[in-house]
């Protein structure tokens, strides 16, 4: 393939498939410990499985948080308008978001 005088070549670096145990791992933990509080997505292929394979599974209780904007436009793809994303894309900014949102949750319960 020639690209402004480059000759280029595409070649695939991997490609992102889920674990084939994905599906009786999500509806073990549903079964074992109920719904999730948050569901934390880290890439938009995440994304992409989880809406195609076991959106089922999760009641729309679970809060949804993206680790930033990819992830973010992914779920607004998937119809999750309602989600929270990161001011970062690090342990601390996901620590603050669950700990600001759970604090939320439990202001609203009282």
């Amino acid at each position: 393939m020639y690209c402004i005088g480059f000759v280029s070549q595409e070649i695939e670096v991997y490609n992102t498939l889920p674990a084939a145990d994905f599906c009786a791992n999500v509806q073990s933990y549903k079964n074992n410990l109920g719904n999730a509080d948050f569901v934390v997505f880290f890439s938009p292929s995440g994304v992409e499985h989880f809406f195609s394979y076991i959106q089922m599974i999760f009641e729309k209780t679970s809060k949804i948080i993206a680790i930033g904007p990819s992830t973010s436009e992914k779920l607004l793809q998937c119809q999750a308008a309602d989600h929270y994303v990161l001011e970062s894309p690090n342990a601390d900014s996901l620590i603050k978001c669950l700990h600001d949102n759970i604090s939320a949750v439990n202001k609203h319960q009282q």
